[in-house]
């Protein structure tokens, strides 16, 4: 469902063991403003609904007080680097996609990875104290 002054976006519901839909959203006057501070950051929206679609890894609990804000974390095939010039995303990054409580996102970028498992898993270094647990993939689908 659509809400006011926002654009949806779709993306997997991490509370959903067998990885169904979710709905996400843009406030329209941020990206706006984003525009006029950082307009190449707008060309990376199709990376942000990459993510949001085929996450890696989802972690929730950014900070103590925002214990149901959420990070979506992927590896896009590819990202925009400047004005319309697009690349293959950096193999030793993840791209981080961060999610408010109300499902808006609020911050995109690109953030080193750390090596978990070699030539497999990455994850974001320091996860394990930025984060408070590790959502996505499920318990229940690692369990199949």
């Amino acid at each position: 469902m659509s809400r006011r002054g926002h654009q949806d976006f779709p993306g997997v519901d991490p509370y959903d063991p067998s990885g169904g839909p979710g709905t996400y959203y843009f406030n329209v006057s941020d990206l706006k403003k984003t525009y006029k501070r950082a307009p190449q950051k707008l060309y990376n929206l199709e990376t942000v609904r990459e993510v949001l679609k085929n996450p890696h890894r989802i972690w929730r609990g950014i900070r103590e007080d925002r214990a149901q804000w959420l990070c979506f974390c992927g590896q896009p095939a590819h990202w925009y680097i400047g004005f319309e010039e697009s690349a293959p995303f950096p193999r030793d990054c993840l791209y981080c996609v961060f999610v408010n409580d109300l499902n808006v996102v609020y911050e995109w970028r690109a953030e080193k990875a750390a090596i978990i498992e070699p030539g497999r898993l990455l994850d974001l270094p320091g996860c394990e104290f930025r984060f408070q647990e590790l959502i996505w993939p499920s318990k229940a689908a690692s369990r199949r």
